[in-house]
């Protein structure tokens, strides 16, 4: 059963990247329908992205009280709303709705997947189911890519927005047939107790993640498209397909890291020097002009080496008991959350700072390739901020070790 629950957990999580990535591709058709600005654009993404990490903390508390079943379905139905609501929306405003509403429904499905692996999972499988579960995800997330793009491209956005409506609906149908009504879990620990539990180090874990995961969802999601079709003149169609390869790195290296880091030393070690080869490769791919033909194999590694972040979560659990995994963990995603959606929400401001208003003749705003590189060089800021709290993890482990020693 636990396997059963952890697949249809699964199922919503690919969903709701599919969802999350769905605003790169239907940029230029928004841009065109609505004359929308780099600012309001982000704001798609960051109304997203903020209801999501704000949610975080109480579906993590309420998967600790009520079990995962029912809130996992009342979830994915709120996302089958913003689906809807979507395909129907005619002003930009009934999109930032949509876009609410799937925030809030996608909220469930990691913290789910976390706390099942936690509580109900052998420790030694732990680091690979929770790497497994994030490559799951990022399946999903690259069928938003190019497929989604051709399919905006030939039938239209709104038609694009029903079809990932029925896709919704289709695994909500599943999930309710295939999983039966978990019973309730009863726990005396109260919300202080949890608050008390949060510690130095998970903070510094979520701070970790925000550095390997943030840069990378900012540019596959929301800018990588029109950056690079602006930057090398190429289509939004090969873009597209350059950016998802990002998603594969990243599908890839969440699996295989986790079976090659054989102790916690190793492991901080990994991360930390994963976060160098993170930051120098968004250097070359924001900053720097390289061939075409180079970029694939770019955002390839930079995705593998940013799957170093699913070698958190399972130092995360160690500081955690099955009455409150799901409240911890919701912590530390919430952090991730809402730094992604501050660091996409900055790009759009900042481009719209350097850009001054300028439109073309049809009234659509107009973008620089140095207004893209300036705003997206802020993607760097929060890898030095990861390195350094890698390195503070490192000297604390170091001092606990020699501690013992004595």
């Amino acid at each position: 059963m636990n396997i059963l629950l952890w697949c249809c957990t699964m199922l919503f999580y690919m969903y709701q990247y599919l969802l999350r990535a769905a605003p790169s591709a239907m940029h230029h058709a928004w841009v065109a329908e609505f004359h929308i600005t780099a600012t309001e654009f982000a704001s798609i993404g960051a109304i997203y992205l903020y209801v999501y990490g704000c949610l975080q903390i109480p579906v993590g508390w309420l998967l600790d009280r009520i079990g995962i079943r029912r809130i996992l379905l009342a979830s994915l139905a709120m996302c089958l709303s913003g689906a809807f609501l979507l395909a129907e929306a005619d002003s930009f405003g009934m999109i930032q709705l949509s876009r609410l509403a799937m925030g809030m429904g996608s909220a469930v499905p990691f913290i789910c997947a976390m706390k099942i692996i936690q509580d109900q999972f052998a420790k030694d499988r732990q680091p690979f189911f929770s790497g497994f579960t994030l490559t799951m995800g990022i399946i999903g997330a690259m069928c938003a890519g190019l497929p989604l793009q051709l399919l905006v491209e030939y039938a239209g956005w709104r038609m694009a927005s029903k079809n990932l409506a029925m896709i919704g609906l289709v695994i909500f149908l599943l999930i309710a047939f295939l999983t039966r009504r978990g019973q309730r879990i009863s726990i005396s620990a109260t919300p202080k107790c949890f608050w008390s539990q949060v510690n130095g180090p998970v903070i510094l874990y979520a701070i970790i993640t925000i550095g390997l995961y943030a840069p990378l969802s900012v540019l596959v999601d929301i800018w990588g498209v029109p950056f690079l079709s602006l930057k090398y003149g190429i289509s939004r169609e090969q873009a597209a397909s350059i950016t998802m390869l990002g998603y594969l790195g990243l599908a890839i290296g969440s699996s295989l890291l986790p079976l090659l880091v054989g102790s916690a030393m190793a492991l901080h070690r990994v991360i930390l020097a994963s976060l160098g080869v993170v930051g120098t490769l968004l250097g070359m791919i924001v900053l720097a002009h390289v061939s075409v033909s180079v970029l694939p194999f770019l955002f390839l590694t930079l995705g593998f080496f940013c799957g170093s972040l699913m070698l958190c979560y399972p130092a995360i659990g160690t500081y955690t008991t099955s009455s409150n995994s799901g409240f911890i963990f919701g912590v530390a995603n919430a952090c991730l959350m809402l730094g992604e959606g501050m660091l996409n929400f900055c790009v759009g401001l900042v481009m719209d700072g350097t850009a001054q208003g300028s439109l073309n003749l049809l009234g659509e705003p107009v973008y620089t390739t140095s207004d893209y590189q300036l705003a997206l060089a802020a993607v760097l800021l929060p890898v030095v901020a990861a390195s350094v709290a890698c390195v503070g993890v490192l000297i604390g482990k170091q001092r606990k070790q020699a501690s013992l020693m004595i």
